[in-house]
């Protein structure tokens, strides 16, 4: 899909699930429950799945700076966070948090024909990876894990695949 096709869309109705480029059939998957109100730390959790399903899919809802935030269809108002806090040498937090503020805007960014990588607004040079290494089957909790990085590499390069 091109950016021009994305960005022309109404963002705040069309559903995407994100599929790696690194790994096959892998998308970012978003545990809201309990995430009903804003919280410092955010909560929930985003990790990765095998399969897109419901808990995969997204609205990117455009912001007013020409940013946008990817929020959940299964979770109502629920965004796609990354914080401050490093969970691993060079990767930073990914959760969920309730409603689009600093740290659930990107910036979309074209990296080759038809591939995606989401900058963090909050953190220049952040790009929101997905890693699912030896994950082959689904898990209902999820299976790998979704982390901020500054390696722009096809862990942190998508493909938009239409939802439902």
């Amino acid at each position: 899909m091109e950016q021009s096709k994305i960005l022309s869309a109404n963002s705040t109705i069309a559903a995407y699930g994100f599929a790696s480029t690194a790994f096959a059939n892998a998308y970012i998957r978003m545990d809201g429950q309990g995430v009903t109100k804003n919280t410092s730390p955010g909560g929930g959790v985003v990790n990765a799945q095998i399969g897109m399903g419901p808990w995969e899919q997204y609205s990117l809802v455009p912001q007013a700076n020409g940013t946008f935030g990817l929020v959940s269809r299964q979770w109502t108002n629920v965004a796609v966070r990354m914080g401050d806090e490093m969970i691993a040498q060079g990767q930073r937090q990914v959760n969920c948090q309730f409603g689009v503020g600093p740290y659930e805007t990107y910036r979309l960014l074209v990296t080759g024909p038809n591939l995606f990588t989401f900058e963090s607004t909050a953190h220049a040079g952040w790009y929101l990876a997905l890693d699912t290494l030896g994950q082959t089957k689904p898990n209902g909790a999820g299976v790998g894990k979704v982390f901020g990085t500054q390696t722009l590499d096809a862990k942190a390069q998508f493909q938009f695949t239409p939802g439902t």
